[in-house]
C-alpha cells in the first residue's frame, strides 16, 4: 500500500510541474534523443511493453494492459513534444542563417562565398555549400532540406536562389522579405504555443486525477489498490479508467497539434 501511494504521488507531482520547469531537466535527454536512432528513442515504449507482457504472463492481465496503455500514451506524448522542440530549433537555425546570409550579401560578398561563411556557423547550410563547391544543383539541395519539419523556409530560399541564378535578379531584397516573413511566422508560432500550453497542462492534470482519488482512498483508511488489482470488478473498472484517461490525453494532444 505505501508503494502504490508513493507511485501515485510521484506521478501526480510530475503532472503538476509546469512544462517550462521540466524543459531544463530534460534538456540533456532531448539532445541525446535528437541524435539517437529511432529504436533508442522508443526504449520507454519497449520497456513498458515488456513489463506489460511480463505482468500479463504472471496472471496480472489487467495491470499489464494498464501499464501497456500508459507506456504507449507517455511515449507518444513525449515523442511529439521532442519533435516540436526539434522543429522549433531547426526553424530558428534556418532564420538565423537567412538573416546572416542577407547581411553578408548586403556587404558585397558573392552568394556562394557568403553561403560558405554561413555554413561555418550553421550546420543546416553545410550541405548546400558543399553542393555549391562541386558545381551541383544548389536550389535542389535547399528543396531537399526544406522537406524536413521546421525547415520549410529553405524551400523558399531555394526558389529565390534559383530565380536569382537564372535571371540575375538581386538575392538580397528577396532574402530581406523572406526573413521578415519568417519573423512574422515565428511570432505566430510562439503565440499559438503559449495559447496551447494551458490546454495541454489541463489535459495532463485531468489524466492524473484518478491517482489523486486513489491517494484519498488510502488517506481515508481504505485500500483501493487491492480492489483494483485483486477483484474482477475492480480490474475491469481499472482497465476502463486507464484506457479512458489515456485516450483523453492522446485526443487532447492531437487537437492541440492540429
Amino acid at each position: 500500500m505505501p508503494g502504490w501511494a508513493a507511485l501515485a504521488a510521484s506521478v501526480a507531482v510530475w503532472l503538476w510541474i509546469p512544462p517550462a520547469a521540466k524543459a531544463g531537466r530534460l534538456r540533456q535527454v532531448v539532445r541525446y534523443r535528437q541524435r539517437a536512432p529511432a529504436w533508442r528513442r522508443r526504449w520507454p515504449l519497449a520497456l513498458g511493453a515488456a513489463l506489460a507482457v511480463t505482468l500479463a504472463a504472471a496472471g496480472r492481465l489487467a495491470i499489464g494492459l494498464s501499464v501497456g496503455m500508459v507506456a504507449v500514451t507517455v511515449t507518444s506524448v513525449a515523442q511529439a513534444s521532442l519533435r516540436r522542440r526539434a522543429a522549433r530549433k531547426r526553424a530558428a537555425l534556418v532564420m538565423a542563417g537567412c538573416r546572416q546570409l542577407a547581411s553578408l550579401l548586403r556587404l558585397g560578398q558573392m552568394p556562394v562565398q557568403a553561403l560558405g561563411v554561413v555554413a561555418d556557423d550553421n550546420p543546416l547550410y553545410a550541405e548546400p555549400f558543399a553542393v555549391a563547391q562541386i558545381g551541383g544543383d544548389l536550389a535542389a539541395a535547399f528543396r531537399r532540406l526544406g522537406k524536413v519539419d521546421g525547415q520549410e523556409d529553405l524551400l523558399r530560399l531555394g526558389m529565390a536562389w534559383e530565380v536569382s541564378a537564372d535571371t540575375g535578379a538581386s538575392l538580397t531584397s528577396t532574402l530581406d522579405a523572406l526573413v521578415a516573413a519568417m519573423g512574422a511566422a515565428e511570432e505566430t508560432r510562439h503565440t499559438v504555443a503559449a495559447e496551447l500550453s494551458a490546454p495541454r497542462a489541463t489535459s495532463r492534470l485531468l489524466a492524473g486525477l484518478p491517482l489523486v482519488g486513489i491517494m484519498l482512498g488510502f488517506g481515508m483508511g481504505g485500500d483501493p489498490a487491492a480492489f483494483l488489482t485483486n477483484t474482477p470488478p475492480g480490474q475491469i473498472v481499472g482497465v476502463i479508467g486507464v484506457g479512458l484517461a489515456c485516450a483523453g490525453t492522446l485526443w487532447s494532444e492531437r487537437i492541440a497539434n492540429g
